[in-house]
């Protein structure tokens, strides 16, 4: 006999929603010291899960724009101490620029329901657009 799944509670749901934040925060620390929470599988699937079936869309998505706001006020900071210390500017702002690249790419990968499943359905219209 199958047992029916049972549906999940708001608790599990705002649990559900914090460790994804929790994984953007970590993914978008330049030399973050906290280890990623989640496998990314888990990650993607936590994503789906709460575009799909929790209809979380929203939620997760202005999420997912305060800490990319948040990263790049660091990285901004980075910087600026970077070139009040006396270092040259150039090199450091590359390599800022090549990591931040690759994780956005990593949030496009592991956050494609949300890019595809809500904000392509919402007044976002093409999704969000990691990379030019």
């Amino acid at each position: 006999m199958i047992v029916p799944e049972q549906p999940y509670t708001e608790h599990q749901i705002d649990g559900s929603l914090a460790v994804l934040r929790r994984c953007m925060h970590v993914i978008l620390t330049r030399d973050a010291t906290d280890a990623l929470p989640l496998t990314y599988e888990r990650i993607y699937a936590l994503c789906r899960d709460a575009v799909v079936i929790h209809h979380s869309g929203e939620i997760l998505g202005d999420m997912l724009k305060k800490e990319l706001d948040q990263s790049v006020s660091r990285l901004e900071r980075g910087l600026a101490d970077d070139i009040s210390e006396g270092v040259g500017f150039a090199l450091p702002f590359a390599h800022a620029l090549t990591w931040f690249e690759k994780q956005l790419g990593l949030l496009e990968d592991v956050m494609t329901y949300l890019d595809r499943g809500y904000l392509a359905q919402t007044k976002e219209g093409d999704g969000m657009q990691f990379v030019p």
